[in-house]
């Protein structure tokens, strides 16, 4: 098994035990299912910057060739906003999820919490966009439509 590989199976793990844990601690559903919806974006933000798996689908996917360095440039730009997008988003639902404060940096909890939601669905429109739909990939697409289920859930 390859390195990245191993990496990625931790992760999955780690995810796994937290969404276990988090309900023992809890005995929230909401909590452990904001943990197992928002895993999914935190895994592909991290998948993102330490593997190069992302930028080598769609290189390929738009057959871009290798000596257009500028096209494989803005792949690379491409995948890297996407990663800060969805890690910067997580990062804000799962804390607008577990804090007990109203305001965080000056802003309300619900705010945050309804933006970040707002900003992962807009993230996978596009993601779903650029990567399931040329070619048509059904299942995948239905994978993304129950993820922005599970993302609308967590509005209160």
């Amino acid at each position: 098994m390859n390195y990245e590989k191993e990496i990625e199976l931790r992760i999955i793990l780690l995810f796994i035990i937290s969404i276990r844990t988090t309900y023992v601690l809890t005995k929230s559903i909401e909590k452990s299912a904001a943990i197992a919806i928002v895993g999914m974006y935190l895994f592909s933000a991290i998948d993102k910057f330490l593997t190069n798996s992302d930028v080598n689908r769609l290189i390929s996917k738009w057959k871009i060739n290798d000596d257009q360095k500028r096209y494989k440039q803005f792949v690379k730009l491409i995948v890297f906003v996407g990663g800060m997008w969805e890690l910067l988003s997580s990062v804000a639902l799962i804390t607008s999820v577990f804090t007990n404060k109203k305001k965080l940096f000056g802003i309300d909890v619900s705010k945050i919490r309804f933006y970040s939601v707002v900003s992962l669905i807009l993230f996978t429109i596009a993601a779903t966009l650029m990567v399931y739909v040329f070619p048509f990939r059904p299942l995948p697409i239905i994978s993304n439509i129950n993820a922005i289920g599970g993302l609308l859930a967590l509005l209160n």
